[in-house]
């Protein structure tokens, strides 16, 4: 069963979702969060955990199969990671964090990258397949950079949350991602920049 939405003016099928939206105060503008890389050596993590759902993806969308269930929310984990999260933004420790998507990691790593106008370097340890660990749209996972001075607090504040330190930010012009040492994907800066104007 689907429904029809509405989106940015354009009309298009999607299966039943639940929508909430929310919003909140920021006591001081200066510590708003954007989802750009700073600067090249930065640490990149990845929080949340990939359970790997392909189901509704925009991945699903472009191959045009149906590629099973869609992934679930697990409220209680992911608020408490949430809280950690807010903590280590609130103390100065991260320098950018994008939300993981529409589009899955990969894409949330370009952004990054395309935003900042810096690579990255990332290896990725798992047992999905590749396609999955690029393009999953999972749910309640970050991309987060983290200035080398900060990572040793951050990671202390992010204890016992699921954070993995995948690579660093780099020179290199290049979405650059592993997995288990091994390349799946590269695409340099302006392919990113050629595609996302394509797309808009």
């Amino acid at each position: 069963m689907k429904n029809d939405a509405s989106m940015n003016g354009k009309k298009v099928s999607v299966r039943p979702t639940l929508l909430i939206s929310l919003m909140g105060m920021i006591k001081d503008v200066n510590k708003a969060m954007t989802t750009d890389f700073k600067k090249i050596g930065d640490k990149v993590y990845i929080l949340g955990t990939n359970t790997g759902e392909m189901g509704g993806s925009v991945y699903e969308k472009k191959s045009g199969k149906s590629l099973g269930a869609s992934p679930c929310v697990d409220p209680k984990r992911a608020v408490k990671m949430y809280r950690q999260l807010a903590e280590a933004i609130e103390k100065g420790l991260v320098a950018s964090c994008h939300d993981i998507s529409d589009g899955g990691l990969a894409v949330a790593l370009c952004e990054s990258a395309l935003g900042g106008g810096c690579g990255c370097c990332i290896d990725i340890n798992d047992d999905l397949a590749p396609v999955q660990t690029l393009f999953s749209e999972a749910p309640s996972r970050f991309v987060v950079s983290v200035a080398e001075e900060n990572a040793a607090e951050f990671e202390s504040v992010m204890a016992g949350a699921p954070v993995v330190k995948a690579g660093n930010t780099c020179g290199c012009g290049a979405v650059v991602i592993k997995k288990n040492g091994n390349e799946i994907l590269k695409i340099n800066l302006a392919e990113i920049d050629s595609a996302w104007k394509r797309e808009i």
